[in-house]
């Protein structure tokens, strides 16, 4: 939810700085990619704190070093929000989020977890 809560929270602020003549954020896809960027920048702090140990708990036992893989998709997360930020990996002619594509193999490896936690 403070995920969902940072993302919708960004965008509002994104749009509001437009809206009060920054021209960098007049647009609706520009506040997006912002605030798309700062939410996986909310998300990847996880994988550096205290936080991490509880999300390495969370690998189902199949991967091996656990800890390793945790500060591997928090890179992953970094990584996918600079590239959102990027003009020249952020958009395609005619597509205004090829980088998202990019973003779901080191994201979906949170998937397992999450399923683990179900079980």
């Amino acid at each position: 939810m403070v995920v969902l809560i940072v993302l919708v929270g960004s965008l509002l602020l994104f749009r509001g700085l437009g809206a009060l003549g920054i021209p960098l954020f007049e647009g609706w896809n520009e506040a997006t990619r912002f605030a798309l960027a700062t939410m996986f920048l909310f998300t990847s702090s996880a994988h550096f704190t205290k936080i991490r140990h509880d999300l390495a708990r969370m690998m189902p036992r199949i991967f091996p070093n656990p800890i390793v893989l945790v500060y591997f998709t928090g890179f992953c997360e970094i990584l996918g929000a600079i590239g959102i930020l990027v003009p020249q990996t952020s958009k395609l002619p005619g597509n205004a989020w090829p980088s998202l594509a990019d973003l779901p193999p080191p994201s979906g490896c949170a998937f397992p977890c999450n399923f683990s936690l179900l079980c």
